[in-house]
């Protein structure tokens, strides 16, 4: 892990740009917005360790923006959860 973001925040704090956006998801706004890339209360930011892997030039974690983040209790586990833009990959 690189960088952590969201120490002190909410559960369910809506993180845009890794900074508090002030709005807080719940099941209404998920139902609301059932497209939306949510990115919630914690960002583990991961950096390679593996030159050519995923450490630098254009395989770089880090500067890829390789996340681990929360997301809403609703959304799907075991399969993609995102559009091709974000690249959100779930566990299973």
């Amino acid at each position: 892990m690189r960088a952590r973001f969201g120490e002190g925040l909410p559960e369910g704090a809506v993180l845009a740009g890794r900074k508090f956006s002030g709005e807080i998801c719940d099941s209404t706004k998920v139902q609301e917005h059932p497209h939306r890339d949510w990115v919630l209360t914690r960002i583990l930011w991961l950096g390679g360790m593996e030159p050519g892997h995923n450490l630098g030039g254009d395989v770089d974690s880090f500067r890829r923006f390789i996340y681990i983040h929360g997301t809403p209790d609703s959304e799907p586990m075991g399969a993609p959860a995102s559009t091709a833009a974000f690249g959100c990959v779930t566990r299973t």
